[in-house]
Parts: structure tokens; C-alpha cells; sequence
């Protein structure tokens, strides 16, 4: 049952008009609800005037002069003109620019011929000078024949144009990254065997030889190859953090501190007592900071101040920063250097891009690399001559930090004439040149060239009586059984066996994460001389071996 009624409703205008409907029963109840089905004409322009206000979009109505009819509370919320500023006025010189004013002509004179104009994406631009990035589309009004004007709806997407270009940076990023990843891992290896030559030969050098000094001066540029060749690792593979529970001011603190002593850059910071714990590597966050901090540092050679800030975001602020579901902890370094240019804005955390002669390109790039593979955002906000501002987005953590982790050492006696080392890794030079190191500290060497074969090479050791007091293992192996496999391996076979898991690689989670994983120690590539015979004294307990004549 239904009965068909008529409403007489007033707007806040004042203005009447009529609404037709009918009034039906619906579910049990006999709930009510009103169906409108038609308007009287007086009250079909108010109603569509209503739905012209309602509409979240700008809508524009035009003459045929391009002078502005009608202008809704989206067009007004969008440029910043209330209806009666700009009614009368030529819109394509209203909300265009010298760059953009011959193309609005061309649609709007396109639509005053009759035609329709399909949804383009344009740049229009706001009262305050601003670019606004418009989803434009626009038909022509014609009653009875009669070509009366234009209506152009205006939506905003310019949230969705930075999601887009942010997007599209990840993915170029990411495929540099596997690029640069690749390149990294065989530049350590052709470094580890000219640092371990270079080793090698010094330690047959008497202590006054005058040789010494060169071979001093090629490990420290060997040294610079080293760094950055670690950080071009850490852009590559920072996608594999090793996740722990941390305390978010204790690290900026600590890290903001340790960069600005001595130096004429000041920090201030903003860290309230109830900041939440972030979920992730440490390391690798800590660097992110590193980065940050120098490049603001820089940014600034005649001094200044960095402020440091920070502050929770519940799930409903993250969402609205475009990060996906959940708490996140912001973090932001704001510093009054000399700013960043608009047209290098795109460009700043790209590898190996840098507007400083004396940078290498990667800080920035590390900082969006880490960030994004540990479920967060990077953004900066720049004006040339008065600073920048970065700000990076974490996902936070339900546990308290854990306390820091201790390894144990291990203590072995140790067996008299040397001890016995397996060494395994694919590359022939590392090989050998591990063993020359090796040979050079007194020690005794086996050499594998994979996993399966340095799994085998300990069975006929353990089966003879005579097992290895260290197995190296190169983490990667291509197209053979890796460190990791192996070391599962043999630890079945010996579990009291001590292992060293080797890679160029330094950033994997292995390394970071090694006792986890089984192994003692980590030996990471290029390593020198010393170094290997520090690590060995200290899995054990031996001393340095007279170098071989």
C-alpha cells in the first residue's frame, strides 16, 4: 500500500519549490520511506542548484564569452574565489597561467562549437598562485537547439599525481637497485683480492722498508672503494632488514649527536616521553639517520640548527599520509641550509645523483631504499635559500627494545702447528688469495669451490679424524649450494663445528644476524690480512703465526 504525496520544502535560501513522491511500506515494521519521482519546474532548477552545491567536484557554467555564470562551493573551496569574485570574469584568464591560458582557450572554444570534451588531465591554478593538478572535462549547454554556454567540471587529483610519480620512482629506484646490487657484489670480490695481495705483500716487507708507506697509501683509497661500495649495497639490498624492537629517541639522540660533535650545527630536538618503539634493523635505521643528518649538515658549512622532531601517528593519520594499515612513528630533520632547487626535488634519491661536487650520490638514496623496504615513507619539503625538510615514516612495534645482544666467545685450544681453515667461496682469486693470507699467518688451507664440495671436504675431515677448527663460507654462491645451506649442513654432521659466513654482501640479514644462523663469526668482503687473523684468534684462542719467509 502507497499513497502519493506532495512536499513544499524551503532551502536556506528561502527559495521554495516542490518535490512529487510516494510514500511506500517496507519490512515488517511497515517502515515509511519517501520515493521522489518527480519536480514541478520551478523546483527542478532548485533541486539541480542543490545538487550543483552538493557536488564535491568544481563545476563552472560559462557563455559564450567564457565569462562565468555560475560557480558551486567546490569550484570556491578549490581555487580560492567565492562565487561572487569571479562571476563575470573570463575564467580561462582567471585560474590559467601564460603556460597555460592557450590550452584552457582551446577547450573551452572546442566545447562552444558543440563538442564535448573527454576527461583530460591539465594543470589550473588557485588564487594563491599555486599549480593544482585538475581532472578536466566539459560539454555544452543547449536548450532547445540554442547553444547557450559551457559547463566544465573541474577534480582534483593532485594527491593522486604524487602517488603516481612516487610510485613510479619506487620502481626505477628498485631496478637500479638490483642493477647496482650486481655491480657491488663483484666489485667487493675483485676488491678482497687486491686488499688480501696487498696484505700479503706488506706483511713480507721488513718494518723499515720505504715500501710500506705506498702500500699504506693504496689500502686507504682501498678503504674509500670499501665504503662506498658498501653503501651502494645497502641502496641494493635493504630490503632485507633484520627486524628488532628499538627505542625511537635513544636512537635519533645517539645518532643526531655522534654527527654534529664538533661542528657548528646545533640540533634542537622535539621528542615527546611517550614516542613509540619502531620495528626495525638497527643498523640500518641508524644509517638512514647518519644520512640525513650529514646531508643537513652539509647543507649548512657556516653552521645553523637541525631540529630533530618526532611524533606518533595512530592508523587513522597514517592512512591519511597514503601508508598502508597501521601506527607509524614520524620523524622529521628540518635544517636552515641553502635548500634544495624544485627541478632536483625528483631526482634527489636517485644513486649517484648529488648537487654537491664532494658527494657520491648515495646517502639520499640508501635513505629511501631502507625506508621503503622497511614498510615506510620518505618525503622532503624544500625552498631554496631557506632550507629543507625530511620526514620519514616507520611502522611501529608492540614489544619493548630488546637489550642488546652478546656474543659469546668461543674457547677452543689450540692445536700446534697451525690450525686448519676451509675456505669456500666460487671465485678462484678470493680463494687463493684467503689461502695466501692463511699460508702468510701459519695457518693450514683447504679450498672449496662450493657448498656441496666444502660439505664433503669436512665429512672426509670428521671421518679421518682431523676436522677443521674453521670453516670460511661465501654466503652466495651462483648456481651452487650457498654458505647458508652449507653451514645447516655440516652443523648436522658437527654441531661444535665454528663457521664464518663470508659475503660482499654486507647488509643481508645473515650477516647481520649470524648467530641465528649458525655461524661463529662474519668475515665481510673485501677483509684484510689482519683482519681475518683477528677473527681466527678470536674463535680460537690462538695467537699470530709467524709470517711465512
Amino acid at each position: 500500500m502507497h499513497s502519493v504525496l506532495r512536499y513544499h520544502c524551503v532551502q536556506r535560501s528561502l527559495c521554495s519549490f516542490c518535490i512529487h513522491g510516494e510514500c511506500r511500506a517496507h519490512g515488517e515494521g511497515g517502515e515509511k520511506k519517501l520515493l521522489v519521482s518527480g519536480l514541478d519546474g520551478a523546483g527542478r532548477r532548485e533541486y539541480l542548484e542543490v545538487v550543483l552545491e552538493s557536488a564535491p567536484d568544481a563545476i563552472v557554467t560559462l557563455d559564450a564569452d567564457h565569462r562565468i555564470l555560475d560557480w558551486n562551493s567546490g569550484a570556491a573551496e578549490l581555487f580560492g574565489y567565492t562565487r561572487d569574485e569571479v562571476v563575470g570574469h573570463d575564467v580561462d584568464e582567471l585560474i590559467s597561467r601564460d603556460d597555460t591560458v592557450r590550452e584552457a582557450r582551446s577547450y573551452t572554444e572546442k566545447v562552444l562549437r558543440g563538442e564535448r570534451i573527454p576527461p583530460v588531465e591539465t594543470v589550473r591554478y588557485r588564487r594563491d598562485g599555486t599549480p593544482v593538478d585538475v581532472l578536466l572535462s566539459g560539454a555544452p549547454i543547449i536548450v532547445d537547439g540554442v547553444l547557450l554556454g559551457v559547463i566544465g567540471v573541474y577534480t582534483d587529483i593532485t594527491q593522486r599525481k604524487l602517488y603516481e610519480a612516487e610510485l613510479m620512482r619506487s620502481r626505477r629506484l628498485e631496478s637500479l637497485g638490483t642493477l647496482a646490487g650486481g655491480i657491488a657484489h663483484d666489485f667487493n670480490n675483485l676488491l678482497s683480492g687486491i686488499f688480501g695481495n696487498i696484505s700479503i705483500v706488506s706483511s713480507l716487507l721488513p718494518e723499515d722498508s720505504p715500501a710500506r708507506g705506498y702500500l699504506d697509501a693504496v689500502e686507504g683509497s682501498m678503504s674509500r672503494a670499501v665504503a662506498l661500495t658498501h653503501q651502494l649495497l645497502t641502496f641494493a639490498r635493504g630490503s632485507e632488514p633484520v627486524v628488532r624492537s628499538l627505542d625511537t629517541g635513544g636512537l635519533l639522540r645517539e645518532t643526531v649527536a655522534f654527527h654534529l660533535a664538533g661542528c657548528s650545527v646545533k640540533a634542537e630536538f622535539d621528542l615527546p616521553g611517550d614516542l613509540w618503539c619502531l620495528r626495525g634493523d638497527a643498523r640500518q635505521l641508524g644509517e638512514v639517520i647518519s644520512n640525513l643528518v650529514i646531508n643537513a649538515r652539509e647543507s649548512m658549512p657556516e653552521g645553523g640548527k637541525l631540529e630533530v622532531a618526532a611524533r606518533n601517528l595512530v592508523a587513522e593519520e597514517a592512512a591519511a599520509e597514503g601508508l598502508k594499515e597501521g601506527r607509524f612513528v614520524r620523524m622529521d630533520f628540518r635544517d636552515s641550509g641553502t635548500g634544495i632547487p624544485a627541478e632536483d626535488l625528483d631526482r634527489i634519491f636517485e644513486p649517484f645523483f648529488s648537487t654537491r661536487p664532494q658527494g657520491t650520490g648515495l646517502g639520499l638514496a640508501v635513505v629511501h631504499s631502507v625506508v621503503e623496504k622497511h614498510g615506510g615513507r620518505t618525503r622532503v619539503f624544500s625552498v631554496p635559500g631557506e632550507g629543507s625538510t625530511f620526514s620519514i615514516f616507520l611502522p611501529v612495534s608492540d614489544s619493548l627494545p630488546n637489550k642488546a645482544e652478546t656474543a659469546g666467545a668461543i674457547e677452543e685450544q689450540a692445536r700446534p702447528g697451525g690450525i686448519r681453515v676451509l675456505v669456500m667461496d666460487d671465485e678462484d682469486y678470493v680463494r687463493n688469495v684467503a689461502a695466501g693470507m692463511l699460508e702468510a699467518l701459519g695457518q693450514i688451507a683447504d679450498l672449496a669451490s662450493n657448498g656441496q664440495e666444502a660439505v664433503s671436504m669436512y665429512a672426509r675431515a670428521m671421518s679421518s679424524g682431523s676436522r677443521y677448527d674453521v670453516v670460511i663460507l661465501d654466503l652466495t654462491v651462483a648456481g651452487g649450494m650457498g654458505g647458508r645451506d652449507a653451514a645447516g649442513k655440516i652443523l648436522a654432521m658437527d654441531e661444535n663445528a665454528v663457521l664464518v659466513v663470508s659475503s660482499g654482501y654486507s647488509t643481508d640479514p645473515v650477516m647481520a644476524d649470524h648467530l641465528s644462523c649458525g655461524f661463529s663469526g662474519v668475515l665481510s668482503k673485501p677483509y684484510t690480512m689482519k683482519e681475518m687473523d683477528t677473527l681466527l684468534r678470536a674463535l680460537t684462542g690462538t695467537g699470530e703465526r709467524d709470517a711465512a719467509p
